[in-house]
């Protein structure tokens, strides 16, 4: 038995293409810029040591590695861009967050 046995590392990365900005409207044609890509990337560490009273996992996990900011994705004629939280659906707004914890199974 090795401690390496029981260490789990993860990488994780989530991108999102460009998007065309759309109305919704079929009358409106909207020549501007598309909403740029966006990747995140995550990193997992997890450690599971043997433990005879069940199964125990202590985990630390990034989200965000990089702190990325999402690209504006603002409205039609909305006067002051950035305003309102215009960003893509599903586009990680929070920045970079850690979370740690313990996981036990008896």
């Amino acid at each position: 038995f090795k401690p390496t046995d029981s260490l789990t590392v993860s990488l994780q990365e989530r991108w999102r293409s460009a998007l065309t900005k759309v109305d919704g409207n079929p009358t409106v044609y909207y020549s501007g810029k598309p909403v740029k890509s966006v990747a995140y990337t995550n990193v997992n560490l997890a450690y599971s040591p043997k433990w005879d009273a069940g199964k125990i996992e202590f985990f630390a996990n990034v989200q965000n590695l990089f702190n990325t900011d999402p690209p504006q994705a603002g409205f039609w004629g909305n006067p002051s861009p950035g305003q309102f939280g215009e960003f893509a659906f599903g586009d990680d707004v929070i920045g970079r967050y850690y979370t740690a914890g313990v996981r036990v199974r008896m």
